[in-house]
């Protein structure tokens, strides 16, 4: 009898422990129907370089959408994943993505992230300042750059418009039209933001410039021979350059010799906030570095698309040069353009927006995901870096609207009479 009872209670323990095993094992083991959704497709490339050796290629062919393009073409996906610049990426390619993370700044996604190429050249700047320092810089910056400003200075960036046509257009017949621009759009930007108009001052940060250029965006290798390392030296070029204007300026302005509203160095040498702070003469620099980058590279760029696309459309030139001809003929001989004659170039500038929309002189936006979330099926984890991208938005969105048998329309026509 208690033989029976032993063996009862030994069966109803085993059978006790394989039923709790069973519960455990199910609980702790993933559910094949509640898996979280994959990562985009695609391929992180080589270990540390990844994919960036091909994107930096394609960046700087006539088509710097290559890159994204065909990739979206082969995993048949807005999304796709890879790694450039020593980070993984998310590459998001489409007018419904842009839109998707645009509404989520803030809550999936944040923009106050930069890749350390640009991090390390720009140093003490507005991109790698935070919290309180951040909003200083940038309510500085602002007031210099905003429509106060501009009205100020019309009449300069018309009398450097109208030189640099005479000396680089006239009587040449044939200008290559990116390399000129680039040239004027530096000339005006180191005008307007810290009065540079030596000839030789111009030219000597022009090639400094131009070396610098080519290493904003690369492995951040500072080793001898790579892009980086050459940046890294020119950056510290132009640096001095600047330094020793900044520091001249402050002894012009102290004994009242130039005006604080002259330039971008002046309205940062003279501006302090609220706690009478204000920028160390290094956060300057810096400052007018970065304007100087992003002042003028995406200038030069959308001129060269403007000038393209009037030479492709005669119909839309031939509207343009007839407003900017009446705008002409109602000025006095040698009267510079004012605020009055820029609100009349209403074609002009319905040209130069629908432009801007075709060719997007930004090519991209940098984000951070700050909390795992999906999108179309798929995962993007916390951490990732995103990558919004204009131009192929556009692309996608050109194919979905347009099929193969009206390709030849053009849009611009279209926007410039309904804008």
């Amino acid at each position: 009898m208690i033989l029976m009872i032993s063996s009862t209670l030994m069966l109803l323990l085993v059978s006790t422990i394989f039923i709790i095993t069973k519960i455990l094992k199910a609980r702790l083991s993933p559910n094949p129907h509640h898996a979280p959704p994959p990562l985009p497709p695609g391929s992180l490339g080589w270990p540390v370089i990844g994919e960036t050796m091909e994107l930096l290629r394609t960046g700087r062919d006539t088509n710097p959408e290559k890159f994204a393009m065909e990739r979206v073409e082969k995993y048949g996906s807005q999304l796709f994943k890879t790694s450039v610049l020593g980070e993984k990426f998310i590459f998001f390619c489409g007018p419904a993505e842009n839109k998707f993370l645009f509404s989520n700044e803030n809550k999936m996604v944040i923009s106050s992230w930069w890749p350390n190429s640009i991090k390390k050249l720009f140093k003490s700047c507005l991109i790698n300042a935070v919290g309180d320092e951040a909003r200083m810089i940038k309510r500085i910056l602002m007031n210099c750059l905003n429509q106060e400003a501009l009205k100020r200075y019309i009449g300069r960036m018309d009398s450097l418009t109208q030189h640099h046509i005479s000396t680089q257009w006239h009587g040449k017949e044939e200008v290559k039209v990116y390399a000129t621009v680039q040239l004027y759009t530096f000339e005006l930007a180191c005008s307007l933001f810290a009065s540079i108009d030596d000839p030789a001052q111009l030219s000597r940060l022009s090639a400094e410039f131009d070396v610098f250029l080519k290493g904003v965006i690369a492995l951040p290798f500072n080793m001898p021979g790579t892009r980086f390392y050459r940046a890294t030296r020119a950056a510290n070029v132009i640096r001095d350059e600047l330094l020793l204007i900044a520091r001249q300026r402050k002894v012009a302005l102290d004994k009242e010799m130039v005006s604080s509203t002259q330039d971008l160095v002046s309205h940062m040498l003279v501006t302090k906030d609220a706690s009478g702070r204000q920028l160390s003469e290094m956060e300057i620099v810096d400052n007018t570095l970065l304007l100087l980058f992003a002042g003028h590279d995406t200038t030069r760029s959308a001129i060269t698309s403007v000038m393209k696309y009037l030479g492709e459309l005669p119909e839309v030139y031939a509207k343009v040069l007839e407003e900017q001809t009446d705008i002409a003929k109602s000025k006095e001989p040698g009267e510079l353009l004012k605020w009055e004659d820029i609100q009349k170039m209403r074609y002009s500038w319905n040209v130069v927006s629908e432009v801007l929309r075709l060719s997007p002189p930004v090519r991209g936006g940098f984000r951070e995901a700050i909390a795992d979330f999906t999108y179309a099926g798929y995962t993007i984890p916390k951490g990732w870096k995103v990558l919004i991208t204009f131009s192929c938005s556009l692309r996608v969105h050109m194919r979905i609207v347009f099929d193969q048998s009206t390709s030849n329309i053009k849009p611009l026509y279209v926007a410039i009479d309904i804008i």
